[in-house]
């Protein structure tokens, strides 16, 4: 991680104009039978095809090699609990009618904590076949740290632990009781600061049921309702000054407070965080919550905030990813909102795509330890691109996609990803950051192939290259920038590092000097190879 005093970096821009708001509500897709239903294969795809069955199949020297199913894996879904009233507490049930395990659960005393963390309570829930029972009742006297037997409720946080000691996920609930105890309306991520800027920024929130939430900021009250999603755009703010937040539902209302961005090319000294790589690790602990390596991920975002970082920059690699189930990458990706979740209540974390955020399809194919593998398509539903865009809030001036270039093989179809949110650039003060997505359309087989020195045998993006029209785009973002008398430092952030070193000679941009890496479109390679530049500019 790197902190550096004056010249710095942000996702925070100076109007909300440029980022999503209030996008739909998403549906998951998880199961077996949904995954294998008829797709229909883009044309930048030469060798793979769909059955009859649904599944799909590639094509390698005239041998065809099926697809993999999706493991069956945990999901946000079916790691959520529902709860039941009871008179001493609240039962519960998994979706995961099979889970055997335990629950850690204690007091979130929010009202005395800055940052918000379960103190678990010396007793734990068995779990036996998705089921088991929380006894708030015994949480009583010397335990009453919330003092919820005066209020007649409080906030309890979790955390599901399978049989083999292997950390699931958090979560948090609100309760009310007893006679008898009851489940209350409860924010289960957020509020999240994004897109903050001179003037405006927007907070997001996710809820367990669509009901009624207000916002309120300064003289400000913001409402909204029927969503488990909101994102509040927030306007009228003053730049460089700090203002306190409430958010209400339910029972239950909590505060916190930000800081605006200074006016763009404010010279004011400020500071910021950098890091990346936060998936999960050995070590034990929470270093492996399911995906994410919550203990250092914690760490880093209380040093940064100690060191008073305006923003936070991530750049890849948030979670463990290279999956082909769906449900399992968004739980992933909650578990590491989670692990930072705390601190990203007064200060954005600002984050672009690594090659672990990636959503395959997955064949087997016997020749790469680890098979054949591609981005997932539909590309307007089911990439890893859209994945990421669903969970995370970024700015939408970035290039649209590769769809309309020369080695586009049908320019009435969507045959490229979206650039849409993992593609990006803002301002804070005098500085600019351009965020880029050095995996895109990312296809890990193919990076094997060129580490190995043989041909490529199938289509997909390589590792550490950038695309054209992500490379035009950079161009111009360039050249604008240089122009503004406004911005005085230019900083590119990218997952892949542009001068490899150590174990990642043999990729990133470089693979030991093979300049026949390229990615491959209908089955051709593009022009350039990735020693030229990135991606092509000499």
């Amino acid at each position: 991680m790197l902190f550096r005093r004056f010249f710095v970096s942000v996702f925070l821009i100076s109007t909300v104009v440029g980022c999503s708001n209030q996008r739909e509500e998403q549906t998951t897709e998880t199961t077996v039978q949904q995954h294998f239903k008829k797709r229909e294969v883009p044309a930048v795809h030469s060798k793979i095809r769909t059955g009859s069955n649904g599944r799909l199949s590639i094509e390698v020297d005239g041998v065809e090699y099926p697809e993999k199913g999706p493991e069956y894996l945990w999901t946000a879904e079916n790691t959520q609990l529902l709860f039941e009233s009871s008179a001493n507490g609240l039962d519960f049930q998994m979706l995961d009618t099979d889970f055997e395990g335990i629950l850690y659960y204690g007091f979130i005393p929010f009202e005395d904590q800055r940052f918000h963390q379960t103190v678990f309570f010396k007793s734990t829930a068995a779990i036996h076949s998705g089921k088991g029972h929380i006894p708030i009742v015994e949480m009583k006297g010397k335990y009453d740290m919330v003092n919820w037997q005066e209020k007649g409720s409080g906030l309890i946080g979790y955390r599901l632990v399978n049989k083999d000691g292997e950390m699931v996920t958090n979560g948090r609930f609100t309760f009310s009781g007893p006679d008898p105890f009851q489940k209350e309306p409860t924010i289960t991520e957020g509020p999240l600061l994004h897109c903050l800027g001179p003037d405006s920024v927007i907070i997001s929130m996710k809820v367990d049921r669509p009901v009624p939430i207000r916002l309120i900021i300064d003289d400000m009250v913001y409402s909204d309702s029927g969503r488990t999603r909101y994102e509040f755009v927030v306007r009228g703010l003053k730049p460089n000054k700090k203002y306190r937040y409430q958010v209400e539902l339910g029972i239950m209302a909590i505060e916190y407070d930000m800081h605006t961005a200074p006016d763009k090319g404010d010279r004011s000294a400020f500071t910021f965080a950098y890091a990346s790589d936060g998936r999960h690790s050995k070590g034990g602990g929470e270093r492996k919550i399911h995906g994410t390596n919550a203990y250092i991920m914690k760490k880093i975002a209380a040093l940064a905030l100690q060191q008073g970082s305006k923003f936070i920059q991530f750049t890849g690699d948030l979670i463990n990813g290279y999956e082909s189930n769906r449900g399992n990458m968004e739980l992933q990706f909650r578990n590491w909102v989670q692990s930072v979740e705390s601190f990203w209540h007064y200060a954005p974390f600002n984050v672009g795509m690594g090659n672990h955020e990636t959503l395959l399809y997955q064949f087997n194919y016997p020749s790469y330890a680890n098979g054949l593998s591609v981005d997932q398509f539909p590309y307007k539903t089911q990439s890893s691109e859209k994945l990421f865009a669903d969970h995370f809030l970024n700015p939408l001036n970035g290039p649209e996609s590769e769809d309309g270039t020369a080695y586009d093989p049908d320019p009435d179809a969507q045959d490229f990803p979206s650039y849409r949110e993992n593609v990006y650039s803002y301002h804070y003060g005098n500085i600019a950051m351009i965020v880029l997505n050095t995996d895109y359309w990312y296809s890990p087989s193919l990076k094997s192939a060129f580490q190995l020195g043989i041909p490529a045998q199938h289509d997909g993006g390589l590792h550490g290259y950038i695309m054209d029209r992500q490379l035009e785009w950079l161009q111009q973002e360039i050249e604008r920038m240089e122009t503004d008398p406004e911005i005085d430092h230019i900083f590119v952030t990218a997952h892949t590092p542009f001068f490899p070193n150590g174990g990642h000679v043999k990729d990133d941009m470089w693979y030991h000097g093979n300049n026949e890496a390229r990615p491959y479109v209908a089955g051709k390679g593009l022009e350039n190879g990735v020693k030229q530049g990135f991606g092509g500019i000499a």
